[in-house]
């Protein structure tokens, strides 16, 4: 074969060159740069969802007495109450002031403890 024919088989061998390679790479680099900010995009998107919901859970809260008794400071006990005596109202004939006699007895304490915003 012709010079010319030998030097385009040789080089086909051979593989790109290094500015082929380079380009090549940058382009490999900008899909996973696209990949990555997708990602993140979703993530950010999952977690504001999640932050709204709980916003929106917070905002629903209509009862008077449960928006005061979070404004003070036995929050946390009440929260805990008062999730044992939902989780006892959803169960068939269950009587919450039996089951939660506990929690009760802490948020009393927790209340007496802090007269000043509870009044007792």
């Amino acid at each position: 074969p012709p010079l010319k024919q030998r030097m385009a088989d040789y080089a086909g061998d051979v593989g790109p060159s290094p500015a082929e390679e380079a380009k090549a790479d940058e382009g490999k680099e900008d899909e996973a740069r696209e990949r990555t900010r997708a990602d993140a995009s979703e993530s950010n998107k999952a977690t504001d969802a999640k932050q709204n919901d709980t916003k929106e859970e917070e905002d629903e809260e209509t009862c008077g007495f449960c928006k005061f008794m979070k404004g003070g400071a036995c929050k946390d006990v009440f929260v805990a109450w008062e999730q044992c005596v939902d989780s006892c109202r959803d169960k068939d004939g269950g009587d919450f002031v039996e089951s939660c006699i506990d929690q009760t007895k802490l948020l009393k304490d927790c209340m007496e403890e802090n007269a000043d915003y509870y009044g007792c």
